[in-house]
Formats: structure tokens, C-alpha cells, sequence
């Protein structure tokens, strides 16, 4: 059962997330400009803190994308948890050993 576990852990998993399962805010890693770039683009690291809304043990980390459209009238694609579910859904990354986490 080891291997199967660590298998598990090293896939993303693609899966709607309740919004009440989201303990921390959003934090934005990057912005993409459809016009300008290109395929080097999504080769980025970013460090990040995530502030926390709910004490308890967080056991992944949950990646979703908006696209903009700005044309005469601004239409914005969501596939954050708190929106309107879609196909896409939202991605999963488990963590290897879960985190206790606590309100400031």
C-alpha cells in the first residue's frame, strides 16, 4: 500500500472542491498575456505565503485558472470554488505530510 500512496501523492488530481474546504486566501502566481506569450512562459517559480481563515490541518493545495476576455463587453471565465462549477473543475495537489495551520 506504500507505493500506491505515493503514487497518489505525486499526481494532481482534477476534482470540484467545496468552497467551505478552502482554508487560506487566494494568492495569484502569474498572469498570462494570450498576445504575448509563449511556450517558455509557464517555466516559473514563484515563492508565495498563504494566509490563513481556518485553523485546522491542511492537506493540499488547490490550483484554479480565470481567463479574461476584454472586448466591447468584458466576459470573465472562473473556475475558482467559489463560482459556478465547470468542466475544468479545479486541481488538486496533495501534500506529502499534511500541515497544521492556524488563524493569526
Amino acid at each position: 500500500m506504500p507505493s500506491l500512496r505515493t503514487e497518489t501523492l505525486n499526481k494532481a488530481q482534477v476534482e470540484i472542491v467545496p468552497v467551505d474546504q478552502i482554508v487560506t486566501e487566494e494568492y495569484k502566481l502569474c498572469t498570462f498575456d494570450m498576445y504575448t506569450c509563449d511556450t517558455n512562459s509557464t517555466n516559473f517559480k514563484v515563492e508565495f505565503k498563504l494566509n490563513v481563515k481556518k485553523t485546522c490541518t491542511m492537506t493540499s493545495i488547490v490550483g484554479y485558472f480565470d481567463s479574461r476576455f476584454d472586448n466591447d463587453n468584458t466576459v470573465i471565465l472562473s473556475t475558482a470554488p467559489n463560482c459556478p462549477a465547470t468542466h475544468w473543475k479545479q486541481t488538486v495537489f496533495l501534500l506529502h505530510d499534511p500541515i497544521d495551520v492556524e488563524t493569526m
